[in-house]
């Protein structure tokens, strides 16, 4: 009879194994020809500039083929000097902090390439990180949404453990690829009904999920998330902070109204 320690040994073998069949097979798209996809860079900053900075180099060292557009949430004049130094970049400017919604709806809206990447002003991109994520959906046509971060969701609304291949319940909003068809039916995040940020990427994933399309998180650390930056960044301004916090239950709220009772329908 096998022990817990042995049952988890097992498990976390075949864990190892199922993740290096998924590298093997990301390796052959990526080394294979790939169509030349034009993408966008959709990229939201609130200060933070170090890690803005280094976002952008990543960016410009490891990505070819692909248009930038960023938001800037009232940053610092440090910051907003050093996005007025970047020249290939259509930057949006706003007096106040919009939060995460708003701003990736409008650069969603006057973007055109065949490919929308949503990613966060804390990350750092590594050399195929966009490839991989636009051949795995080339090659698996009922994919709608990928990313490098996913999870299930409980009742609550409270996000759970990463989960391996099809049929998570969505992947984190702080890497997000998006084909312009799938954008063109379901619009990005549901600003009419959340606020600022949070649950905008789960409820986006949920309604692509309800019209039978798949989601999937690629398995590969070839995005570095410096997890939480600009989120601290806020806390530093305690009505800011408060704005945020009542806009996190706001939306959970939302969420668990919304879709708890497709939860079921949805998981099987």
């Amino acid at each position: 009879m096998l022990t817990e320690a042995d049952k988890l040994r097992l498990k976390q073998e075949r864990l190892f194994l199922f993740k290096e069949e998924i590298k093997k097979e990301i390796f052959n798209l990526v080394s294979s020809p790939l169509i030349d996809c034009k993408k966008d860079i959709l990229i939201v900053v609130k200060d933070q500039l170090f890690y803005v900075q280094k976002c952008i180099e990543s960016i410009r060292k490891n990505t070819i083929n692909y248009n930038l557009y960023m938001y800037d949430n009232n940053s610092s004049q440090e910051t907003k000097d050093y996005l007025n130094s970047i020249t290939d970049a259509k930057i949006i400017t706003s007096d106040k902090n919009d939060g995460f919604i708003i701003p990736n709806n409008i650069l969603a809206s006057i973007s055109d390439s065949e490919y929308l990447i949503l990613l966060n002003s804390d990350t750092e991109v590594s050399l195929n990180w966009d490839t991989t994520l636009i051949s795995w959906m080339k090659s698996h046509p009922d994919i709608a949404i990928s990313g490098y971060c996913g999870s299930l969701i409980d009742s609550s609304g409270k996000g759970g453990f990463i989960k391996l291949g099809y049929d998570i319940d969505y992947v984190c909003g702080w890497c997000m690829c998006i084909p312009r068809k799938i954008y063109n039916k379901f619009g990005l995040f549901d600003q009419d009904n959340l606020k600022l940020a949070y649950f905008e990427d789960s409820d986006l994933c949920y309604r692509v999920r309800e019209a039978g399309y798949k989601i999937y998180a690629m398995h590969c650390d070839l995005v570095e998330h410096h997890e939480n930056k600009t989120i601290l960044e806020i806390n530093k301004d305690p009505e800011q902070s408060k704005i945020f916090f009542e806009s996190f239950q706001s939306n959970q709220a939302y969420f668990k109204r919304r879709w708890q009772s497709a939860q079921s329908s949805l998981q099987s």
